[in-house]
Parts: C-alpha cells; sequence; structure tokens
C-alpha cells in the first residue's frame, strides 16, 4: 500500500499543472491513469512525460504494443505510442491472444450486427463483406473434435440467414451448414437450432458433409459410442435414450442418465431422487448388471473394475465388468 501512495505523490510533484488529478490504476515504467475531472484515461510516465493523452474512455489495465482503447464511445487499437493500429469506428473488439481478434460493429441497415477477423499481423483475413454476424475462434474454446486435421480455426455465424460455417486460418469456407451452431461431438457434428421463445436449444446429429444423421429435435445429445447414441427428450424429466443411429430405434428407455460406455461396454445408470444419487451399472448388451443404489460408483480404468461405495455407509465393494 505504502509503495503505491509513493508512485501517486511522485507523478503529482513532477507534473502538478496539467495533471493535477490523477490516479494511478497500474504501474511499472509507466502507468495507465485516469483523470478524475475528465474521466479520460492515458499513459504517462513515471518522469511526468505524457505517453498516451488522456482522450480514452478506456485502456486495458497493462501497457503492452498493442493495446485495446475506446474513444468518443467506439473502440479501437493503439500501441504505447499512441500510434492507431486499428481504427475507431466498431463497436466492440475481442482479442483472442496471440492469434488474432474479431471485430463487431452494427450494420447500416440491420439489426444484425457485422463482424470481421484482424490476425496479429494486422492483416484483415475475414472482411464485414463475409457477414458474419459472429465469429469465433475453435482453438482452445471447443477443443479440437476434428477441427485439427481439417485445418479449421473458426466459427462464422450468419445470424441474419441462421447459418454457420466452418473457416479456416484464412478465412476461407469449408462448408457452410443451415443451422445456428455446430459443436464436434466424436467423429460427428451436434447441429444446433435455437430457439428465442424456449429455455432449451434443440440439437441433432451430422456428418462433416452435412448429412443429416439425427433430426435436430433432441434437447441434448449426451455421447455417441459406435453406432449407438444417447439423447434427451426433455432435460429435466425424460429419461435419457440410447438410439441405433442406423435405424433411429429406440434401444433403452429406463434411466434418466447413461454414462458413456467404458471399454468393455459397460454403462453407469443413474438418477437423482429425494435430494440423492442413485447409481447402477447395465452391460453391454443393456442388462442390469448393478442395481441402483444411493452410491457412488467409479470405473477404474487399472484395474477394469468399478468401485462403488455407499453414502451412508461408506461401504465399499468393487464389480467387473462381464
Amino acid at each position: 500500500m505504502l509503495k503505491h501512495v509513493t508512485k501517486l505523490i511522485l507523478i503529482f510533484c513532477l507534473n502538478p499543472i496539467a495533471y493535477s488529478q490523477v490516479e494511478v490504476v497500474e504501474s511499472k515504467s509507466a502507468g495507465i491513469t485516469r483523470d478524475l475531472e475528465s474521466n479520460k484515461y492515458g499513459i504517462i510516465g513515471l518522469k511526468g512525460d505524457t505517453l498516451v493523452p488522456f482522450d480514452y474512455e478506456s485502456l486495458p489495465n497493462t501497457i503492452s504494443d498493442r493495446m485495446v482503447a475506446k474513444k468518443n464511445g467506439k473502440y479501437g487499437m493503439i500501441n504505447g505510442k499512441n500510434e492507431i493500429l486499428i481504427q475507431f469506428i466498431y463497436d466492440h473488439i475481442y482479442t483472442y491472444y496471440p492469434y488474432f481478434v474479431t471485430v463487431r460493429k452494427q450494420s447500416s441497415d440491420s439489426k444484425f450486427d457485422i463482424c470481421s477477423v484482424v490476425d496479429t499481423s494486422l492483416k484483415t483475413i475475414i472482411s464485414e463483406n463475409e457477414g458474419y454476424g459472429k465469429i469465433q475462434p475453435i482453438t482452445g474454446i471447443l477443443g479440437d473434435g476434428g477441427y485439427k486435421e481439417k485445418n479449421l480455426s473458426f466459427n462464422g455465424y450468419d445470424l441474419k440467414n441462421r447459418k454457420v460455417s466452418l473457416l479456416d486460418n484464412e478465412g476461407k469456407r469449408y462448408r457452410t451448414f443451415p443451422f445456428d451452431a455446430v459443436v464436434p461431438l466424436d467423429k460427428y457434428l451436434r447441429a444446433i437450432i435455437h430457439r428465442p421463445t424456449e429455455f432449451d436449444d434443440l440439437e441433432g446429429l451430422i456428418d462433416w458433409e452435412g448429412k443429416v444423421l439425427l433430426k435436430p429435435e433432441y434437447r441434448f445429445i449426451f455421447w455417441i459410442h459406435k453406432d449407438k447414441v444417447c439423447v434427451k427428450q426433455d432435460v429435466d424429466y425424460s429419461n435419457a435414450q440410447i438410439l441405433d443411429l442406423k435405424t433411429q430405434e429406440v434401444i433403452v428407455d429406463k434411466y434418466p442418465m447413461v454414462q458413456k460406455p467404458d471399454e468393455n461396454g459397460c454403462m453407469i445408470i443413474g438418477k437423482y431422487e429425494n435430494g440423492n444419487d442413485f447409481r447402477g451399472i447395465i452391460s453391454s448388451e443393456y442388462e442390469l448388471i448393478y442395481p441402483m443404489c444411493n452410491c457412488t460408483i467409479d470405473y477404474l480404468q487399472n484395474n477394469k473394475k468399478y468401485e462403488i461405495t455407499r453414502n451412508e455407509t461408506k461401504e465399499v465393494e468393487y464389480v467387473f465388468c462381464n
């Protein structure tokens, strides 16, 4: 606390006239500061020299060679020398360090935003003319899920026409799908339709070429294992269903929860009742091999067996999947 106060007094003494009201936000060799009278931010050196004038409604908390700033209600990007890297014409700028930034602004003839993407060299790789209302990076958000081998980097959302495109790192389209979003699920894609008047979205399943394997009519798709898929019609009340992906016939519809099969094909089943979690085990043939109990069940992969712990007595027993 004493160190912070010392830096504040130092700036007052060295530059008492131009910036008589300055609050130090963060300080190393220079500090991002706020003029309390104008409520604008700038950068001032510890010797009192102004590095960036107090022209900005917002600056980041740390000084770098690329900083998103706000000026006259619009966002842009500057460096520590106050050189403009991205013009102040955008409603927002999203940074995804160290890869790229996306810039967003309101379309003049539509209620939808339009976005573009700038890479680390400040080169525009996706322009506003592409018509995307939202652009998000795939890396670091959705995991790999098959994207890496296809050299895909972005999801581009055409919100106006309710389409989503998968894009490579140069902004080129891999394929466009007539859904609000797609998310990788094993070797397939979960196709999602947003319902503005409903709490839950609807989900289906497509392959990477866009062939519909399951129509988007499920509240959630849990997992896929070989040619079987686990879905749920209602998130809270219905039982989970296991479908044959080829015939779409229902194989199992008895349990509120079914976990993805282990290496032997057995599955942990479960339900929540009266404040307690009940768990059991079914075989690869969907036969009950351990009845539901108020217990915790963990699959011990190294030993290829299940550890069952009774929640009330803490008794432990083990079951092998046959």
